[in-house]
C-alpha cells in the first residue's frame, strides 16, 4: 500500500496487486500547507470472499472508508 499526496493536496491511497495499480482519494478534504496528523487505517476482510476496508482520518475526521483489493500476504514480498 502507498499513501502519496497530489500536487492539489489531495491525499491517494495506492495499492498495487499482481496485474492492477488501484487507487482511492480523500478529496473531500484536501491539505493546506500546514501540519497535520493523517491515520490510514486498513482492516482484511473475515470471510474468504468478503471486502477488504482502508479507512483514513485527517486531524481525527474520518474522511475516507473505501472497500478495496489488497495482495494476500503471501504474495507480498
Amino acid at each position: 500500500m502507498q499513501v502519496f499526496f497530489r500536487g492539489d493536496g489531495t491525499l491517494v491511497i495506492g495499492v498495487m496487486t499482481k496485474n492492477q495499480f488501484l487507487t482511492a482519494c480523500a478529496s473531500e478534504r484536501p491539505l493546506d500547507g500546514k501540519w497535520h496528523h493523517i491515520a490510514v487505517s486498513f482492516a482484511v476482510a473475515r470471510r474468504h470472499f468478503g471486502q477488504n476496508q482502508v479507512t483514513v482520518f485527517i486531524d481525527g475526521l474520518q474522511v475516507l472508508s473505501v472497500a478495496i483489493k489488497f495482495p494476500s500476504f503471501s504474495d507480498v514480498s
